[in-house]
């Protein structure tokens, strides 16, 4: 049990310090519309307009993995947005 409650601290600060990375540099509206307390995932919401598999692929070639939210769905989708884990340190 011990593990598991310094795994549940260590990945709740990840997620706050990346929450509070994409508040502080991308604005409120990119944050998830949904609770994002739970999980190893964020997903940043982008404009209309943007192309989340060429920023993904622009990330991977600076050496950040993300994945598109696009390649998600079945059907084509308005929305677009990023993947980011934070499980990794």
């Amino acid at each position: 049990m011990a593990h598991i409650r310094r795994m549940r601290k260590l990945y709740s600060q990840r997620r706050r310090f990346l929450a509070g990375l994409i508040e502080r540099y991308l604005g409120a509206d990119f944050m998830p519309r949904v609770n994002h307390e739970a999980g190893l995932h964020l997903v940043v919401n982008l404009p209309a307009g943007c192309d989340d598999v060429a920023i993904a692929a622009l990330a991977l070639r600076r050496g950040v993995k993300v994945r598109p939210l696009s390649q998600y769905y079945m059907h084509q989708q308005e929305r677009r947005g990023l993947l980011l884990g934070y499980l990794r340190g």
